[in-house]
């Protein structure tokens, strides 16, 4: 209540962090494709998982990078920078396990400036173009356990 430092958690070089409060769990992702699950009250790390990636990937959350999560899953919305190898800037929807980090499925967006909308105990929803350049957005429900369209 007087403002005093509870606790510190040291990451390592993380910038544009994603953060978000649910129940006494704190998650954050960070744009060095890690995510992080720790304990509101203490600080301790719950778990760590890196995100799937090659090394040519860098992502960022400046399209709207999101996180959510409920008492099952976490689900996070990267945004992968320009490649020139592939000619591409897309988003990313990563969803792990809650109690343990657990990589439980990805998802490529067609758009960067796309992503996720919200999770519940049974879908991540999505919103996605219809046609990338035409602006024609669509929003869908996959399953939480395994990414596949409701």
């Amino acid at each position: 209540s007087d403002g005093s430092l509870l606790w510190h958690y040291h990451a390592g070089p993380i910038t544009n962090t994603l953060i978000l409060l649910q129940g006494n769990i704190v998650y954050a992702a960070s744009a060095d494709a890690h995510v992080y699950a720790l304990h509101s009250d203490t600080g301790k790390l719950l778990w760590q998982q890196t995100v799937p990636h090659s090394p040519t990937d860098f992502y960022d959350f400046s399209y709207g990078g999101r996180i959510a999560a409920d008492h099952d899953i976490v689900a996070v919305n990267y945004t992968r920078l320009w490649d020139p190898l592939t000619n591409s800037e897309r988003g990313m929807i990563y969803v792990f396990r809650a109690q343990n980090g657990a990589n439980l499925w990805h998802h490529e967006m067609l758009s960067q400036e796309t992503g996720l909308l919200g999770v519940d105990n049974k879908a991540v929803y999505i919103t996605d173009v219809l046609k990338p350049g035409q602006g024609q957005l669509i929003t869908s429900a996959r399953r939480a356990a395994d990414g596949k369209e409701l």
